[in-house]
């Protein structure tokens, strides 16, 4: 849909995606030791060597990643402004549309 409002808009001539067509037989196996997730007490231990021996502010950055849901590239990215001190909370992006 994005290539097709491109050329409506008259900044492409020709949507890239046309001729193309998905594989017939896409096998995909799913490599458990890829997935890597943290049983409740994990993170009590990760969360206690973060604080104890990481770098500084490791702590306060993985507790975030790990409470909040938010991706590395939204934690990375967050800026005073998206900080609400009075009610320690993050600003909701949807509420400021």
């Amino acid at each position: 849909m994005i290539f097709d409002y491109a050329i409506e808009m008259d900044y492409i001539n020709k949507n890239p995606t046309d001729n193309y067509k998905l594989p017939k037989n896409l096998e995909y196996e799913e490599n458990e030791e890829k997935l890597v997730f943290l049983e409740k007490e994990e993170l009590k231990v990760f969360l206690k060597i973060a604080k104890d021996e990481g770098l500084p502010n490791d702590y306060e950055f993985f507790s975030l990643l790990a409470y909040s849901g938010m991706r590395i590239g939204e934690v990375i990215s967050l800026q005073w402004k998206d900080l609400d001190f009075q009610n320690s909370s993050l600003f909701n992006y949807e509420d400021r549309l």
